[in-house]
């Protein structure tokens, strides 16, 4: 995993052991700003990176406990949190911080908001969708469990924009507007045979989180209570090199273009302006 680091700027990372060089991503401390979150709301001291786990947590967040165990990741994700907190409410502001952090940049394709933390204020979720108007050619994509920042502009499939792609994650205090609304979702599974059950297709590398579509589901993955039910199937869900799909670069590239320059934009576009 690579960064960019620019004092006054947002600090972006490109790829990990889930996800292709070609995604950008910006990332803010679990839990504290997760408004949404319920049973995996998990924490990472600033001083300490302990974990504490929030009141109804069933599983623990699996950004926190990279949190808790990279020194250098923590103090990324709350170098961003700082810049984006001092003007959490002003959305020109927030925008601004976006556009010029991601000016460092140039030649970004995807853009994913949130490995860690979600939008904590309706502002910075404004801000975003601006910032996929502003940047047309470039695909950005997030998870959430801050339903309501959404809900005026989220279709079925996931779009908040052509080129912005939201998918809600089931688990939070929004769960009931996510299901009566019918938007596109992510829910945590103990394994393949478990998402069977519920008629999802898995992800292990955000290529349906990118794409407008079905729900689906997530493997559970990351550090989980000693002794815990699922612990024991998170440790068979790890990511790492041997597991990381050799193609996902060219897979992600193609997902990309067929977003941002594929027939299903060009049909959506005519239908718009029909």
């Amino acid at each position: 995993m690579t960064d960019i680091t620019t004092p006054n700027l947002l600090r972006f990372q490109f790829g990990n052991a889930k996800l292709s060089k070609l995604v950008a991503h910006i990332s803010l401390p679990s839990g504290f700003t997760c408004p949404g979150a319920r049973e995996c709301l998990t924490y990472a001291n600033r001083k300490t990176r302990k974990i504490k786990d929030g009141p109804e947590a069933k599983i623990r967040c699996y950004a926190a406990m990279t949190e808790a165990l990279s020194p250098a990741y923590h103090d990324i994700v709350w170098h961003n949190f700082d810049l984006i907190n001092k003007v959490r409410n002003d959305e020109d502001a927030l925008f601004d911080l976006y556009s010029e952090s991601l000016s460092m940049i140039p030649n970004a394709l995807i853009v994913r908001s949130g490995v860690s933390g979600d939008f904590f204020t309706q502002a910075q979720a404004n801000a975003v969708m601006r910032l996929a108007d502003a940047n047309p050619e470039i695909l950005f994509y997030a998870y959430t469990k801050s339903a309501p920042f959404f809900e005026e502009h989220l279709d079925l499939e996931g779009r908040v924009r052509d080129n912005f792609i939201v998918t809600c994650s089931i688990g939070g205090k929004h769960d009931e507007l996510v299901y009566r609304r019918e938007y596109k979702y992510a829910r945590i599974v103990r394994d393949k045979a478990h998402a069977d059950e519920l008629g999802l297709k898995c992800d292990h590398d955000d290529t349906l989180a990118m794409l407008p579509g079905a729900s689906f589901a997530q493997p559970i993955h990351g550090g989980q209570q000693a002794g815990s039910d699922w612990g024991k199937y998170s440790r068979k869900n790890g990511y790492n090199k041997s597991t990381k799909d050799p193609l996902i670069e060219v897979k992600t590239y193609n997902i990309w273009k067929e977003v941002i320059h594929g027939s299903t934009r060009i049909e959506r576009n005519r239908a718009v302006h029909a």
